[in-house]
């Protein structure tokens, strides 16, 4: 997928997004339509009510119509994301209209996420600085939400580790038949789930699995790895100060 190609998904993500969130708390209509067709590809005959509402959503800050990409992976990465945002527990539902309306709020004030003349957001824009994919513009992917939900004791690191190991080993219809119950689980735990993100890497899955497979384990790693090491850093102060304690009373 080209730069260009990254830059419009993103920008086409951001607004079903955005729209979506209120639509599915709004309308029970739209989130049952849309959650009948968890795992089902957007050809399934169990999509075709899904269609006018992914439609609806994929417009542009003007409110103008706004084509999907084509292709199959990029076209279930959308649909797909749809369905897991309405599957999502009300209380998780509910939270995430909330963040979404903060994180649009300062996106606009900041001017983030506008597309260029070639169709490309500033996002994309400028040399790679070195950054893992997930930590750019404070932005996670599935595999350092993971991990924070086992940082919070949300989620457990062994299962979620091996959940995420066998995700990442999935063809197209695998990921998208497998993926439901891991972010149902974590969503319902409130773990938070990018799903803008989700939808970009999801798109991605279609030629680009095995990159996008070793940014979610490296991020899920990286993130761990450094929750360790403050563990054992804040074990370290609180053993000094225990002796300290110890020494003054003696």
């Amino acid at each position: 997928m080209s730069t260009r190609e990254r830059g419009e998904i993103s920008f086409l993500a951001d607004r079903m997004v955005t729209l979506l969130q209120e639509r599915i708390v709004a309308s029970p209509g739209d989130r049952s339509v849309l959650r009948r067709m968890v795992g089902h590809p957007p050809t399934h005959p169990t999509a075709r009510p899904a269609h006018g509402v992914v439609y609806s959503c994929l417009r542009g800050p003007h409110g103008e119509p706004l084509d999907p990409p084509d292709g199959l992976a990029e076209e279930w990465a959308f649909y797909g994301v749809a369905a897991l945002m309405a599957a999502q527990p009300r209380t998780a539902r509910d939270e995430g209209t909330a963040d979404e309306h903060a994180a649009a709020d300062s996106e606009e004030s900041e001017g983030q996420g506008e597309p260029s003349a070639d169709g490309a957001t500033n996002e994309d824009s400028g040399p790679d600085d070195g950054q893992a994919p997930q930590e750019k513009n404070g932005r996670l992917n599935l595999g350092a939400s993971l991990a924070q939900g086992v940082r919070t004791g949300d989620l457990k690191a062994d299962t979620t580790e091996s959940r995420l190991h066998r995700l990442c080993r999935l063809d197209l219809a695998g990921i998208h038949k497998r993926l439901p119950t891991l972010v149902r689980q974590a969503r319902t735990r409130q773990v938070p789930v990018d799903w803008v993100v989700l939808i970009e890497d999801l798109a991605r899955w279609g030629g680009e699995r095995d990159m996008v497979a070793k940014e979610w384990l490296q991020s899920y790693h990286r993130t761990r790895n450094r929750d360790l090491h403050e563990e054992e850093k804040q074990k370290r102060q609180e053993g000094g100060d225990t002796a300290s304690g110890n020494d003054e009373e003696q």
